[in-house]
């Protein structure tokens, strides 16, 4: 007589988490108007941060963008030091769930262009 055994296989297991991180993919993917918000305050902290480390800049006035344009995993964020003051631009980290990359870079200091390929460096 054999026993009966219940449970659930490993590839059963394995079906379920492909499928959940699929569809867990689809709706991160499909969210990028609602995650708009946490990536401004995110680079804007990174920009204030750049700003008073890099720049000595005491009290700065930071607005950033809540959007990566350019899918280059950064947000254009403008810095000054006051009101009336000229105004740098500055790319700061578009990170929200994951915080891989916590700073900022001057605009246009990249060497790759989002296809992977070499580009020159862009002076300011």
């Amino acid at each position: 007589m054999k026993k009966q055994q219940s449970g659930v296989t490993v590839i059963e297991l394995m079906i379920v988490a492909v499928i959940f991180l699929i569809l867990s993919g689809v709706g991160v993917a499909s969210c990028s108007s609602c995650s708009a918000g946490p990536i401004r305050a995110h680079a804007e902290k990174y920009a204030r941060h750049y700003a008073r480390t890099f720049l000595a800049y005491q009290q700065p006035i930071v607005e950033c963008q809540g959007t990566d344009s350019d899918a280059n995993g950064y947000v254009m964020c403008n810095v000054t030091e006051r009101a009336g003051a000229p105004i740098r631009q500055i790319e700061c980290s578009a990170n929200i769930f994951l915080e891989i990359s916590t700073g900022c870079r001057a605009y246009g200091l990249r060497t790759l262009d989002v296809n992977g390929q070499p580009v020159q460096l862009q002076n300011q």
